[in-house]
């Protein structure tokens, strides 16, 4: 049998016998920061201690560590916390009674009144945040802890969490356990439609009848002023006698129509539908199937299609994109952070998703609040950052509803754009203080549904060998374990241009002639069906064992010692260029800021000596190689063997736009090695065109890599700039 694992975090000098022990600045078993998360596995550790620690840390590093500490427990396990309580202290200092045996202990005994005593417990020892019994229940609470158990010093139903305290001032003891989910036989799933506008209702409340999973009721909660809503309801309620109806008189809205929808709900699961939504015939049944692979998730949603009042699909949209390619199971504070990064509901309408009763049934004032103050505008956000605080979200790639866009939408009423983006602020910046919006440009963190990393995640409802078979695709190949590519094994040179103008040709090639001293060979392509398509014909073609692939609107600076500069980055790298990424965040290789991009390009009239040029730096380091993980097209240098095994997708970049990104995105992934050589001075004569053919090129990008961001120019980060009078000036200063 499998010996427990107990930690005991923020250890300092006490080392507990059969525990792991965790500090930061002691030595012990493990040093780590424990504010940028806790080395070990879903669902690995049986038990979690810490005595005096997390009054050390600030409210929002307090509540990631909480949340980080339900995310690695068991199910079942159970975290005790031993702190000061805020309580006694403010009690000690109401009453007059500061003088507590600590200050002699301590050598605080020049304390010399309550004010002073009180701000001292607050403020010395590197305390950040006091906890009172309420306030460390709140927050357990919000990060999906539950069970709420204040214990006395010693006290504990776990054996090896009893008789662990050291400190007498441990005057507040609390333990919460991560909640197991136990569900038997096919739970009744509740479909709850808060309707309010006649016109699509029977439409979507067929679609709610018409649904595969054999074991749902329907509970229609009312707002509409008519009586057209009920009497919908009451004819098709004579063939599914699952239908209930219930009048709201007054009108309540939408967020707590909805909450009475929950309230009354006798189903395990809820699945929402709204009035003008259409649900897929296997949406129930498909998302059920999907948390029995993940029982522990907090909600279920799959892709959506856009329709409009006709019921014809509309063209995929940048909130309707996929937001990975095979059924996932998405780390909960990764996508509330691509979500309020964003600003873009890519998880889905409430209409596209499953959630349990028991985690939604307790949000006040109402269902689509977060923190207790009630959201307008984007409501549906809410309620999804509510939960993804406490867990983790499921997605499938397949459809599951129709989310329909027509005129009589209120989203599109300019006062309510106006709420939402209100309400959008709001979610920032209180997503931000309780550890929820963190890491802007990191990308989305998934792993495949129903694989081995899922502990515990054994199947709680009997599934179908087809829809078992549906969810459990196969997960994307493993990064390859290349042997490192040798060096080229001399200095010669294959130059690919694609160029159908014979000016900007004959110059560049006349530059490239009189700079490179060793055997080379200049290979255009003037009638490229695309830059993906003519790079791999002038590859094809090629001779030497180092290949260039660049523009035709540029100038290189770096005269006879080209060849030798180009051989020696080629040592160190298997692909290099000018400038890219460190780690890549999205189709816009310069979103993550100066700090993650790498490399400068001088911006000028290529062929031009007295004109003005400016050299941007895109980064600040002093390092002239750097690796990276994806490269701007300007200019790529690689060994030819990178060829045999990756070639440019003409398939899906067919154009002018990202074929270098991706490109040698799929190197890195594949384990060669990415560089910027800073030596490999250009003038570029363009600055690269963002309009509308590149944002398609980018929604093909981030369908294929769906676990990086959307891109995004906001902020914008722009690149520090030297501006000089002459190439050779620019030259110079680089």
């Amino acid at each position: 049998m499998k010996k427990p694992i107990y930690l005991n975090v923020g250890c300092g000098t006490v080392m507990l016998p059969g525990f792991v022990n965790i500090d930061r600045d002691t030595e012990c078993d493990l040093r780590c920061d424990v504010t940028q998360g806790l080395p070990f596995q879903n669902n690995e550790v049986d038990g979690i201690y810490s005595e005096h620690f997390i009054e050390h840390l600030s409210q929002t590093d307090g509540i990631g560590f909480l949340r980080e500490c339900r995310r690695i427990l068991k199910p079942g396990g159970t975290i005790r916390i031993a702190t000061p309580d805020l309580e006694v202290s403010a009690r000690n200092y109401i009453t007059n009674q500061w003088r507590q045996p600590w200050l002699e202990k301590y050598g605080y005994q020049w304390i010399q009144s309550r004010a002073e005593s009180l701000n001292v417990e607050m403020r010395d020892w590197g305390h950040q945040w006091l906890y009172d019994e309420e306030e460390l229940t709140r927050l357990a609470l919000i990060v999906g802890l539950s069970a709420p158990v204040r214990c006395g010093i010693g006290e504990s139903k776990d054996p090896l969490l009893k008789h662990l305290e050291t400190r007498g001032e441990s005057t507040l003891i609390m333990e919460f356990v991560k909640q197991p989910v136990c569900a038997v036989g096919i739970p009744l799933v509740s479909i709850v439609i808060p309707a309010y506008k006649p016109r699509f209702f029977e439409k979507a409340l067929q679609s709610a009848i018409g649904q595969s999973y054999p074991n749902i009721e329907i509970l229609v909660t009312d707002d509409c002023p008519g009586t057209e809503i009920e009497a919908i309801t009451r004819r098709l309620a004579e063939g599914f006698p699952g239908l209930r109806y219930l009048r709201n008189s007054p009108g309540l809205g939408e967020s707590r129509s909805l909450s009475r929808g929950i309230q009354e709900a006798r189903g395990e699961f809820i699945k929402p539908l709204y009035d003008d939504d259409l649900l897929e015939p296997d949406c129930v049944k498909d998302l059920i199937t999907a948390f029995s692979l993940a029982p522990q998730a907090v909600i279920a949603t799959g892709h959506r299609n856009a329709i409009d009042d006709t019921d014809r699909q509309l063209p995929e949209q940048v909130f309707t994109r996929p937001l990975t390619s095979i059924p996932s199971l998405i780390d909960g504070r990764s996508l509330a952070t691509e979500l309020l990064a964003s600003g873009i509901n890519r998880f889905g309408e409430p209409s596209c998703i499953l959630i349990r009763q028991s985690d939604v049934v307790g949000i006040q004032p109402s269902a689509l609040s977060f923190l207790g103050h009630e959201i307008e505008g984007v409501g549906d956000l809410a309620l999804y950052l509510t939960l993804l605080s406490k867990g983790d979200a499921i997605y499938l790639p397949k459809d599951v509803a129709s989310f329909r866009s027509h005129a009589e939408q209120t989203q599109k009423l300019p006062s309510v754009q106006m709420k939402g983006a209100a309400s959008l602020s709001y979610l920032r910046h209180h997503g931000q203080r309780i550890a929820l919006f963190k890491d802007a440009f990191k990308p989305l963190k998934w792993r495949a549904l129903g694989n081995q990393e899922i502990a515990g995640a054994a199947s709680a409802y009997p599934l179908t060998a087809a829809t078992e078979s549906t969810l459990k695709q196969e997960a994307p190949a493993p990064r390859l374990r290349l042997t490192p590519l040798p060096p080229p094994i001399d200095n010669c040179i294959s130059f690919v241009i694609c160029s159908a103008d014979n000016t900007k040709f004959a110059y560049i090639s006349a530059r490239l002639g009189a700079i490179c001293n060793v055997s080379h060979e200049i290979l255009r392509i003037d009638d490229a069906r695309s830059l993906s398509e003519g790079y791999n014909r002038g590859v094809s073609k090629a001779r030497f064992n180092t290949v260039v692939l660049c523009h035709d609107d540029i100038d290189l600076l770096s005269d006879d010692a080209l060849a030798n500069i180009l051989h020696k980055a080629l040592h160190e790298f298997d692909v290099v260029g000018v400038a890219g990424a460190r780690v890549l965040k999205s189709a816009f290789w310069l979103n993550g800021g100066p700090s993650n991009s790498a490399g400068l390009v001088i911006h000028g009239p290529a062929g031009q000596t007295d004109a003005p040029f400016s050299i941007n730096y895109y980064d600040n380091s002093t390092d002239r190689s750097i690796p990276v993980q994806a490269l701007d097209g300007v200019f790529i240098a690689a060994k030819k063997q990178v060829f045999d095994s990756i070639r440019f997708d003409p398939d899906v970049f067919d154009g002018f736009h990202l074929y270098d990104i991706d490109f040698t995105y799929r190197c890195h992934l594949a384990g060669l090695r990415i560089g910027v050589c800073k030596d490999l001075l250009l003038v570029h004569s363009s600055v690269g065109n963002f309009g509308n053919d590149w944002l398609r090129y980018e929604a093909r990008f981030h369908k294929k890599f769906p676990h990086l961001a959307a891109a995004t120019f906001t902020p914008k980060y722009s690149p520090s700039a030297i501006h000089t009078a002459s190439k050779v000036e620019a030259g110079s200063v680089s």
